[in-house]
């Protein structure tokens, strides 16, 4: 038996529910070999970089070329990456 508790929990959090779970993307050998290395230069960034706003080495108001940098490391590359495997997902269903 459903609790009505639960029901209620749930109708809260239906608005947020994402509509589609996808499996993982398939990529080509290049883009497999493009991702690992732009994967490891994103999260190292990404991981110096919040220590340094939490110990106060950055400061917040550097954020907008702590964003810029992204560009500069590869996220367009990225993306581009991750949007080509999502269409060929899209053009298999």
């Amino acid at each position: 038996e459903i609790l009505p508790s639960s029901i209620e929990a749930v109708k809260k959090l239906e608005p947020n529910m994402i509509d589609d779970v996808w499996p993982p993307f398939t990529y080509t050998l290049e883009e497999m070999q493009d991702l690992v290395q732009l994967e490891i230069d994103l999260e190292k960034y990404v991981t110096e970089m919040r220590a340094q706003f939490i110990v106060g080495q950055a400061d917040l108001s550097d954020w907008d070329a702590y964003v810029e940098e992204f560009a500069e490391i590869g996220l367009d590359e990225f993306m581009e990456i991750q949007e080509n495997a999502y269409e060929r997902y899209r053009n298999q269903n």
